[in-house]
């Protein structure tokens, strides 16, 4: 799909209320991974409240240093970014814009982030082969 995943980094991690619960076992498994979580201050209180080391970053509308910030400086590797009102998609979309123009993989489903996170960690632990139809057949 032209996606590349990262093996390490900074991971973005802002969570609507319905979704919060599911995505502990993903950022248990960032955090196996030796990712870095990043988090706004909803989330981020969600994970310390179940243990998980993370750190506050702003929304955009709260001002610098915000995640557009760091997106823009190459700072994030991957975000995971659940919306559910109208509001917090508009209050979304420079999150969405700036990942995509720079190349940076962005999930806003858990299904979709629990795949990638799946999918990083098979590469990590398991060498990728590649094999042509013809050689199968």
């Amino acid at each position: 799909s032209g996606t590349f995943l990262p093996k390490k980094g900074k991971v973005f991690l802002s969570i609507d209320e319905d979704n919060k619960e599911k995505i502990i076992s993903i950022a248990k498994k960032l955090k196996n991974l030796k990712f870095y979580i990043v988090a706004t201050q909803g989330t981020a209180s969600y994970l310390s409240s179940h243990k998980i080391e993370v750190d506050i970053i702003n929304k955009v509308k709260e001002g610098s240093q915000h995640i557009v910030d760091s997106l823009l400086s190459n700072d994030i590797s991957l975000v995971i970014n659940t919306t559910k009102t109208q509001g917090s998609i508009r209050d979304s979309y420079s999150i969405r814009r700036t990942a995509l123009m720079n190349n940076i993989p962005y999930y806003t489903t858990i299904a979709g982030a629990k795949v990638a996170i799946d999918a990083i960690e098979s590469i990590e632990n398991q060498a990728l082969t590649i094999l042509s139809l013809l050689s199968i057949h």
